[in-house]
């Protein structure tokens, strides 16, 4: 959910009531400016009515950004030269969410679906798990783009205890 809020910084006489047009971007090349290279996400019209030192109701919208989006997304009004055009903001990227799956111990030559912490852990448009050690993790998941992937070892005859730690 991305939500901004709009404000009238105007020093003379500006009510601004009209169109105005907030446009989400990923900003490709990272250097914080919406540019020719930077690519539409999405666009959120609102009509507004803000006076002199006011500022607008919370407006919201739903965009699933993909996980090589999140960190580089900006917020824009672009087009509107009555209200400041191209005012650009970095959209807050959301917090690492931790802890939402158990340790497990699981001997080599078993399979366990990897469980979600009791209560705590929402439901996600999309999920994707990253090996953290060993580099070769990812080969004892039955999937790594789902919520709940089956750890099955088929690697080399373990000789001591193995940690094997994923990121979701």
């Amino acid at each position: 959910m991305i939500k901004y809020k709009v404000a009238n910084a105007a020093t003379a006489k500006a009510l601004y009531n009209g169109s105005l047009k907030v446009s989400l971007y990923h900003d490709t090349n990272g250097n914080g400016l919406v540019d020719a290279g930077d690519t539409l996400l999405k666009d959120n019209p609102q009509i507004e009515n803000i006076a002199i030192g006011a500022t607008s109701p919370e407006r919201s919208f739903t965009y699933v950004a993909d996980q090589s989006e999140v960190c580089r997304l900006l917020l824009a009004i672009k087009d509107n030269y009555c209200l400041c055009d191209n005012v650009v903001s970095l959209a807050t990227p959301p917090a690492e969410i931790t802890g939402l799956i158990s340790d497990a111990t699981i001997c080599e030559s078993d399979s366990k679906i990897l469980n979600y912490m009791a209560a705590s852990a929402p439901v996600y448009q999309a999920y994707t798990w990253e090996a953290v050690s060993p580099a070769n993790a990812l080969d004892y998941l039955s999937a790594t783009n789902i919520a709940l992937p089956t750890f099955h070892y088929t690697g080399a005859k373990l000789t001591t205890i193995t940690e094997f730690k994923y990121k979701l």
